[in-house]
């Protein structure tokens, strides 16, 4: 979901996506969140959400694929 507005101290104009899940709603500012999110629930693919619970809501920190949250295989000495 997508909703749109303008700052009213500022003036400057503002998008927040809020991305829904099973179990709760998480809002972002981040267009590039937004599309990961659109594009993995297109595509049946799980993503890993980071978030922090604000006045607001959950606030979407990052998204990812699962196994880039893994850490990176040994090296050969």
């Amino acid at each position: 979901r997508k909703s749109s507005g303008t700052n009213k101290k500022t003036g400057k104009p503002w998008t927040k996506f809020t991305i829904k899940t099973a179990d709760a709603d998480y809002g972002t500012f981040s267009e590039t969140f937004a599309q990961f999110a659109k594009d993995s629930i297109g595509s049946d693919v799980p993503v890993k959400i980071v978030y922090k619970v604000t006045d607001f809501g959950n606030d979407l920190e990052a998204i990812m694929l699962p196994e880039d949250d893994a850490p990176p295989p040994p090296t050969e000495e």
